[in-house]
């Protein structure tokens, strides 16, 4: 181990800045970022507002590791198992942050965000709020790998922007009032169905398994949603005239011309909805996806990510959608159901702001349907309905 470069800046900043180990440049100088990534660190800062000299800036080891190699704090190749040290510098500063009690602390990197959260895969996590001992903490892409991949550059400020508004104040936002609606019964299907009518926007999602729908989730605000299974395993989840009648029911829904449609990668889902069942969305309204496309076309596209800048929900879809329990699955839907609404309002609001949204409705939105004509039906054959696990057949 070489020198020890200790933390720098004021220790009642309302931001704090952990990141992994010094190098070179950091011992020579003996301060923390002070070499290429911490003139991109600086940069970062700078373009979002945020003052490097009232920030308190450390690392989670304060001594370069031999060869620039975080390896060795680990005893074994896959940075599974920490050694002693290492746990030994995660509980302090863990212990560092409780007392001091910053506003919101900024992870940089996965070494970051593990020592202080416990948490892997930082391009997962990055850009959602986590806690760490009672305060937040806003876990983003390291910038030493910006400088190695310039497209992670853009989601670090869309990080940081957000890490500055949260600095504002020490307290975590209100808890999501979720209504999820998960296993209703066979009339409490038709209720929520009937009710849905008379909503303006409602987005739809659906979970598959082995060519089969496994369940459609339907939100009609950021917080509020049905799961209504349809297949769970290798069989129905009701009796073939129950679910009969419950698509019916959905494809009568669908067609219906004042409700504008959501969805994410609407071609997916639409596919295997008509194929499957015969439904076609009448009125779709917007696939976030391609509204992503139009506003941020260098960004990706994914519902994770979506989810990372235009709301304020920590990152949920390593929830298991297959494979998991029902009610695993069924709050995973209807978590993507509610998130694709929430993003759906906040993109319409981005397109209008980009001027991107004539585009949109004239152009890409129109190549939707115009494109899934052109597609060959993809499943094996269609659901049918002479009994509980029979495969495939179109609703009439």
């Amino acid at each position: 181990m070489g020198r020890t470069i200790y933390g720098e800046g004021p220790k009642d900043a309302k931001i704090y800045i952990y990141g992994e180990a010094p190098g070179q440049q950091e011992e020579f100088q003996g301060r923390p970022f002070v070499g290429g990534a911490g003139k991109i660190l600086d940069g970062l800062l700078q373009e979002t507002g945020i003052k490097r000299s009232e920030c308190y800036i450390d690392n989670v080891i304060q001594e370069r590791p031999p060869g620039n190699n975080f390896n060795v704090h680990y005893k074994d190749k896959s940075r599974r198992e920490p050694t002693e040290y290492l746990m030994g510098r995660w509980t302090q500063l863990r212990k560092e942050v409780a007392q001091r009690r910053p506003n919101v602390v900024i992870a940089l990197g996965e070494e970051a965000m593990r020592a202080l959260t416990g948490k892997r895969h930082i391009t997962k996590w990055r850009g959602s709020l986590i806690g760490c001992e009672g305060v937040k903490v806003i876990p983003i892409i390291h910038p030493a790998a910006v400088m190695r991949q310039w497209e992670f550059r853009p989601m670090c400020i869309f990080d940081l922007t957000r890490a500055k508004a949260h600095a504002l104040t020490p307290a975590f936002p209100p808890p999501k009032n979720d209504r999820f609606i998960i296993n209703p019964t066979y009339d409490e299907i038709f209720m929520y169905i009937e009710m849905l009518k008379r909503k303006e926007y409602i987005s739809f999602d659906i979970e598959t398994d082995r060519k089969q729908i496994m369940c459609m989730g339907l939100g009609w605000s950021k917080s509020s949603a049905v799961c209504i299974p349809i297949f769970y395993g290798t069989s129905s989840w009701w009796n073939a005239s129950q679910e009969k009648a419950i698509i019916l029911a959905m494809k009568e829904l669908f067609a219906n011309p004042k409700i504008k449609f959501i969805a994410q990668n609407a071609q997916y889902d639409m596919v295997y909805m008509k194929d499957l069942w015969g439904i076609e969305v009448r009125n779709l309204w917007m696939d976030t996806m391609i509204a992503q496309h139009c506003v941020y076309p260098e960004l990706p596209k994914g519902l994770a990510f979506l989810c990372s800048i235009y709301t304020d929900r920590p990152y949920y879809k390593g929830m298991s959608s297959s494979g998991s329990s029902p009610e695993t699955l069924w709050t995973y839907n209807c978590l993507d159901a509610v998130t694709t609404w929430e993003v759906a309002m906040a993109l319409e609001k981005e397109m209008e702001e980009f001027g991107t949204s004539q585009f949109y409705w004239n152009h890409s939105h129109k190549l939707i349907k115009r494109d899934m004509a052109h597609k060959v039906p993809f499943l094996s054959s269609k659901r049918d309905f002479t009994g509980p696990g029979a495969i495939p057949s179109s609703v009439e």
